[in-house]
């Protein structure tokens, strides 16, 4: 079950295109037709036929999936269609900007005994991988992100750059009791600098900070329990006891996180384990965005 389709040719896109081409075959592209993207194509993978037929590209018997890395805004509408026409899907974050129509898709793909995967590719960090391991079972207290980095002005910040930590946050610490926003401010968008805390009942809490006009680009994570603290700075891990007062570097990741999403979704299908527990996280990623998004005076 490998013939594949993929819809949409934005960067993301094109970087999904290289790394599903490496081990399975991607058949056609679908795209809006643009000249600069079907240029693209045919350039650089002169051998995937493009289309600008969605409805006809899911009518094919030769497609088993679709891979789709289009704005979220479409992501119901496409992903509802590909479900009906019986495909599987791997769906970029989130599922979509509204909780019913993510709720309404993982029913869906129920039904019609599909894979609906969705796609945060932090959540298969090699380095996350590790911090799970280390971490086995200990409570966590508190955990602190941050996002700096510059540009991506086209793209939402709330529905774009959240989702991310967010998946991370509702795997390690459950889904928050109540949230808070510290700090909003806009410069070239209504928000390009947000801090939000999230808190759990029992006291814990979280503290999430994004600046996208930084002068650099920079992702930390920080979990602290009540034996140690550990620090995911870009690729790197590091780790500090309250026994060894020193900032250990305890891993340091070589490894393609979108490549080992990519082996993740073609494993499942090969298993027929069409119900992916991720999907399931990320509908309560969206029920606590659009909350976040009303708090904020946003339709």
């Amino acid at each position: 079950m490998n013939n594949i389709a993929l819809v949409g040719l934005g960067v993301w896109g094109k970087k999904l295109l290289r790394t599903f081409s490496e081990i399975c075959s991607i058949r056609f592209v679908c795209t809006t037709g643009k000249d600069e993207n079907t240029s693209w194509l045919k350039d650089k993978y002169p051998g995937i036929l493009h289309t600008t037929d969605y409805e006809a590209l899911l009518a094919r018997g030769d497609i088993d999936a679709v891979i789709i890395a289009t704005p979220i805004n479409t992501h119901y509408k496409l992903a509802k269609k590909a479900l009906k026409a019986n495909k599987h899907i791997f769906l970029e974050k989130p599922l979509t900007n509204n909780i019913l129509e993510a709720e309404e898709l993982l029913d869906l793909s129920e039904k019609n005994k599909k894979l609906l995967f969705v796609g945060n590719v932090f959540l298969y960090h090699s380095a996350f991988q590790e911090i799970k391991d280390i971490l086995n079972g200990q409570k966590i207290e508190y955990i602190y992100t941050s996002w700096e980095k510059f540009g991506s002005f086209r793209e939402d910040l709330l529905w774009n750059l959240l989702p991310h930590d967010l998946g991370i946050i509702f795997l390690l610490m459950g889904y928050p009791s109540k949230f808070e926003i510290i700090e909003q401010k806009g410069f070239i968008t209504d928000i390009d600098i947000l801090v939000l805390r999230l808190k759990y009942e029992d006291g814990r809490s979280s503290l999430l900070q994004y600046n996208r006009i930084a002068d650099k680009k920079n992702k930390r994570l920080t979990i602290i329990t009540d034996k140690m603290s550990l620090v995911w700075s870009n690729n790197d891990l590091f780790t500090i006891t309250k026994d060894n007062l020193q900032n250990n570097l305890t891993y340091s990741s070589d490894k393609d996180p979108l490549m080992l999403e990519a082996q993740e979704f073609l494993s499942l299908l090969e298993k027929k384990d069409y119900k992916n527990d991720i999907s399931y996280l990320d509908r309560d990623v969206v029920r606590l965005l659009s909350a976040i998004s009303s708090s904020l005076g946003r339709k």
